[in-house]
């Protein structure tokens, strides 16, 4: 742990160097760029290591803390940071393919993440299962991450798209989400898990309905799908994916 956390504060320290290397330059070189972005991974895998190894002593030592847990929703945060970041590389134009699969990557991580938090999830690879979410207070919490999150992500979506004028929203809506996470990183340890009744804008109770009626229409849709595969031979694509989500999104 200790040698992981050196390597961690050797990357940190050289990506200091050159962060302020491009603040006094008026223009930022590729090869700044390139070194800026190889450092930070680096950085970041090192501390990750190292915050894996803490988690598996914590885990051996019997304590009944819920840090597996915490380390999901902790990594959350590092996650909606790494969104902004890999956004900023995608609109310099370095490395576009790699950084397209970042960004994807980065993306699916945090979605796949907050519905482990939310749905549970079995044990595996050393590490104990993760019990579902059922506190209303945490639900709540982690609706209001996820709606915020989102706002990011299509801001995010636009400037890897071209759209540079919206590099500035996601800079301003990243501590924003980060800030509700942490918020509900502290009620999954246990802090602050007592809140007010759910209440619900005109525009969510149009969302909820809206939901719900695209759940009966596509209960009709699934089976058209049957007979066009069936019947006609036409390829289809499966509905599970997308009624999973919406299964989540009226849960949750």
């Amino acid at each position: 742990i200790v040698d992981l956390l050196f390597a961690a504060q050797t990357a940190w320290i050289n990506l200091e160097i050159e962060l302020k290397k491009s603040v006094r330059s008026a223009v930022i070189p590729s090869t700044t760029i390139k070194e800026v972005a190889r450092l930070s991974r680096l950085a970041l895998d090192n501390m990750a290591s190292a915050v894996k190894l803490y988690v598996q002593v914590a885990l051996s030592s019997g304590t009944d803390a819920p840090v597996y847990q915490l380390d999901i929703a902790s990594a959350q945060r590092t996650t909606i940071a790494k969104l902004a970041k890999e956004t900023s590389f995608l609109s310099y134009g370095y490395d576009p393919e790699n950084s397209w699969i970042r960004f994807n990557s980065t993306r699916q991580s945090f979605v796949s993440n907050h519905w482990k938090l939310m749905k549970g999830y079995p044990a595996s690879g050393g590490f104990p299962a993760m019990p579902k979410t059922s506190n209303i207070c945490i639900i709540q919490q982690m609706a209001k991450v996820l709606e915020q999150y989102e706002l990011l992500e299509m801001a995010a979506m636009k400037v890897a798209l071209g759209d540079q004028a919206r590099l500035q929203e996601v800079v301003q809506r990243m501590p924003e989400v980060v800030k509700e996470m942490e918020l509900a990183m502290n009620q999954f340890s246990g802090l602050n898990t007592t809140c007010g009744p759910a209440t619900f804008s005109k525009e969510q109770w149009q969302g909820l309905i809206t939901e719900v009626g695209l759940l009966r229409s596509w209960s009709q849709e699934a089976a058209v799908r049957f007979i066009l595969q069936n019947e006609f031979n036409q390829t289809t694509v499966s509905l599970a994916t997308v009624l999973e989500e919406s299964e989540l999104r009226l849960k949750f």
